[in-house]
């Protein structure tokens, strides 16, 4: 639509009903991690997308919230022209600070021991959530990619501190032989790949800062930027912006740089 930032929809599946007739909805959930305000007429615009796409009424919208709220939030969007209202759209919200994590212990679904890590927490559970989520996975026999997705989650939003890591492998030790060597698999991988990440972005922040180092000086000796910018890995754009916002390490560079006939 014109004027619209395209959006997409965070998960949409047709559900067959239980009541013999193959009656079927659209439900769409999404998910929302920030308080934004204009949650509503995006929920909005979703229903209306997906009532023109699928050429149906049948849709159920639900919001899902990650992040607490301090005041209930809105469940409804309501559009007015003058004395009149002209619609009214409703959707069902959730909000996941508000559940108990133990309430889900035993459904056997992996997005569940993923929201989890959102829930109702204690701070003396954390540890305790943490081994759950993954003790869940083990049993459901999720394959390693997917595992690996639910469990990058509860690492961003269930960082424990040191104190807390050790109470968590002690609850692991006391898992079941096959539970406990499944959490161990993972929990070890996803900590060398974590590493390894961070080693890569590492080098790729000391391979920039090198270039910018280098750009500098050759700006300080008069070569243009298109050429600065063939020697290293930096665009035009980006040497332009480094020489603007650095003017005094150009200066020192010029002054370092031997004169001629030195």
């Amino acid at each position: 639509m014109p004027g619209l930032r395209r959006r997409e929809k965070d998960l949409v599946v047709r559900v067959h009903l239980l009541d013999g007739d193959k009656a079927s909805i659209i439900v769409h959930l999404e998910h929302e991690a920030q308080n934004h305000q204009n949650m509503p007429e995006r929920m909005f615009m979703y229903f209306r997308r997906l009532l023109e796409l699928h050429d149906t009424d049948q849709i159920y919208p639900i919001c899902v919230f990650s992040a607490r709220a301090k005041s209930p939030r809105p469940t409804e969007y309501k559009i007015q022209c003058h004395d009149l209202t002209t619609v009214t759209f409703c959707y069902r919200t959730v909000e996941l600070a508000h559940l108990d994590w133990r309430a889900f212990l035993k459904k056997p679904n992996p997005v569940a021991s993923a929201l989890m890590a959102r829930m109702a927490i204690r701070p003396e559970d954390r540890p305790q959530v943490k081994a759950e989520c993954l003790r869940m996975l083990a049993n459901l026999r999720v394959d390693y990619d997917k595992a690996a997705i639910i469990g990058h989650f509860v690492e961003s939003y269930l960082k424990l501190t040191a104190e807390e890591v050790r109470t968590f492998e002690r609850i692991v030790e006391l898992l079941p032989q096959e539970e406990k060597e499944t959490v161990m698999t993972y929990t070890t991988s996803w900590h060398r790949e974590g590493r390894k990440e961070g080693r890569l972005e590492g080098r790729k922040e000391g391979h920039h800062e090198a270039s910018r180092e280098i750009a500098l000086r050759l700006r300080a000796s008069g070569v243009d930027l298109q050429t600065i910018a063939s020697c290293t890995d930096l665009t035009i754009s980006e040497v332009e912006s480094l020489t603007e916002k650095s003017p005094a390490r150009i200066r020192q560079s010029a002054d370092q740089m031997p004169q001629e006939g030195s």
